[in-house]
């Protein structure tokens, strides 16, 4: 979006929502993570007898090929591996991003409405899909991302508790979902993920844990079984993206407003508590803390109906997801934040260890 021509387009948004618009003035721009990777415009709108504050998110197509492209740069990737990236990316949800947004804001159920921020309009301009959103700046633990340990116990229960009440209501109209799962080729994905893997551990300079390379590596051995085992639990839309760079605490209302949608896919629920565990501090990830959220999602869970669910079913999946997340994003992480974000991409890794060696436990 040029700033030269904003206002006048945020003003034609507004305008097809009805907005009566006497005023738009630009705020000073917000750099953060999450909804505000940034810079984030930010306008005071005038309007209908009132002022609102909007936060506007551009989400731009096809972002795999920005990965692709540090793949090759970073990974020294040759043509084949790429082949296989084009192959695998919907494996790794890197396509279609503003589509899952969109269709998200559009068909989202107003039962989560006080959980998400309110869109205000939104449109295509060429590749850029333009949000026009609730600015979130009055929630607390907003951008915490480099300082997670300000999020207390109570916080992260309260995110838990959100979190079942997500995987327990239909986040969106399935009679309305695009279709967005690809034919599962765990061979094509298997090897794809296996060179992967090995250019991240010849190239990223990080000091490797064993144990978390181990069960990356048994996790790849056994893709195809993994995954199956996998299907034998719940398959459901999730946020896919669940973690203290997209969620933060709305203190008045006692609630997490959750965003950043535009990962949303079908998968195992649990992924959502392994993205949200490992964004914590380490000082978080002791076994006693795991354990009061675990149970505080299984009991949770029961109250809205599901059956079967003990803790060492949780574990169970937990552990999947927890290996499928080091084998995948953590790669894609690797690659994109390692410089920028180092101490972060250092602390995920870190929790990968913590979560794996708490899943093995009995």
């Amino acid at each position: 979006m040029k700033s030269l021509k904003s206002e006048d387009r945020i003003a034609s948004i507004l305008k097809k929502q009805n907005w009566n618009i006497t005023k738009i003035q630009p705020l000073p721009f917000y750099t953060g993570g999450g909804l505000l990777n940034g810079p984030v415009l930010k306008y005071r709108i005038t309007h209908d007898n009132k002022t609102t504050t909007i936060a506007v998110k551009n989400v731009t197509k096809e972002p795999r090929f920005l990965f692709r492209s540090l793949y090759s740069e970073y990974g020294h990737a040759n043509t084949k591996q790429l082949h296989l990236f084009d192959q695998c990316c919907s494996f790794l949800s890197m396509n279609r991003m503003p589509e899952r947004e969109m269709f998200f804001y559009t068909n989202r159920n107003s039962s989560i409405c006080q959980n998400v921020p309110q869109i205000y309009g939104m449109e295509y301009e060429g590749q850029t899909l333009i949000l026009l959103m609730e600015d979130l700046s009055y929630c607390i633990r907003m951008d915490q991302i480099e300082t997670p340990h300000v999020w207390s116990s109570e916080d992260i229960c309260l995110a838990v508790e959100t979190l079942a009440m997500f995987h327990h209501v239909e986040l969106c109209p399935k009679k309305s979902l695009p279709h967005w799962e690809v034919s599962e080729q765990y061979d094509t994905i298997t090897l794809f993920l296996e060179e992967f893997n090995d250019s991240m551990n010849r190239y990223v300079t990080l000091r490797r844990i064993p144990q978390v390379d181990t069960a990356t590596e048994n996790y790849l051995r056994n893709l195809s079984e993994y995954e199956t085992r996998l299907k034998e639990y719940r398959k459901i839309l999730i946020h896919n993206d669940f973690n203290i760079r997209n969620i933060c605490l709305d203190s008045k209302n006692k609630k997490i407003k959750v965003y950043d949608w535009e990962f949303i896919d079908y998968g195992n629920p649990i992924m959502d508590l392994v993205d949200l565990f490992l964004s914590l501090s380490p000082g978080h990830l002791e076994k006693a803390n795991l354990d009061v959220w675990m149970n505080l999602y299984i009991e949770k869970a029961s109250a809205y109906g599901e059956t079967g669910l003990n803790l060492s079913t949780l574990k169970e999946q937990l552990y999947y997801n927890t290996v499928r997340y080091s084998a995948t994003r953590m790669n894609m992480y690797f690659l994109f934040y390692l410089e920028g974000k180092k101490s972060y991409i250092e602390r995920m890794y870190r929790n990968l260890f913590k979560l794996i060696i708490y899943c093995e436990s009995r």
